[in-house]
């Protein structure tokens, strides 16, 4: 006879495939940011920004209908029913650390603030230490559907990247309200590097909640 439905293994197999592909949209996110950051940096606001950015679109659609697939599935096949509040939240902050990447690199190419040359090395040291954070935020997310006792581990690293980021982005700024530069233009840079910094911000908010998920899975 065929077969009208998947069993609930496969079923179960067909889900994990999904969030690893929903992962995977993270993380190629943040590389597609971090590459067209280099861009603008070294080239200014070029035809490959606007390529990175709507590769960035379009990742993120991907990811949306992703999100959604998972979603409805755990619903309608009653699957993980103790941990589906916890995953449901988990994918809501991870397309959030998506929706804020491309927000970011989207006012970026709409804005193109004048960077004055001498930060533009330290904008993307910035940039590469923020995708760090988020990156072991996606591995932290990987981890937890596999070992969630594993999920404390990768902890530190999440709050290594986001120190990190938090240092360059009060030593960019702090040079920059002591140069000589136009007080609109501070203001406008300062106010780029703030909104990459809360991305890092937003991920180890998000570890710190996963820390606490994988807790009760385990429990």
């Amino acid at each position: 006879m065929p077969e009208f439905s998947l069993s609930p293994l496969r079923m179960i197999r067909t889900i994990e495939n999904q969030l690893d592909a929903f992962l995977d949209r993270v993380s190629e996110t943040g590389m597609i940011l971090e590459e067209g950051v280099r861009c603008y940096v070294d080239e200014g606001n070029c035809c490959e920004v606007g390529t990175k950015l709507q590769r960035m679109r379009e990742v993120k659609t991907e990811g949306a209908e992703l999100r959604r697939s998972i979603e409805t599935a755990l619903y309608t096949e009653m699957l993980i029913p103790d941990a589906r509040g916890d995953v449901m939240r988990l994918l809501s902050d991870m397309q959030k650390l998506m929706d804020r990447m491309k927000d970011f690199f989207l006012e970026l190419t709409i804005r193109h603030p004048d960077m004055p040359y001498e930060f533009g090395q330290d904008f993307k040291e910035l940039v590469a230490a923020v995708v760090k954070c988020v990156e072991q935020t996606v591995v932290a997310a990987r981890t937890f559907f596999r070992d969630p006792r594993g999920v404390r581990d990768c902890l530190h690293k999440i709050a290594h990247y986001e120190e990190e980021a938090d240092t360059i982005a009060i030593r960019m700024k702090t040079r920059l309200f002591d140069s000589d530069e136009d007080l609109s233009r501070k203001y406008m840079f300062s106010d780029a590097v703030r909104v990459i910094d809360t991305v890092a911000d937003t991920a180890k908010d998000v570890g710190e909640r996963l820390a606490i998920f994988a807790i009760k899975r385990t429990l």
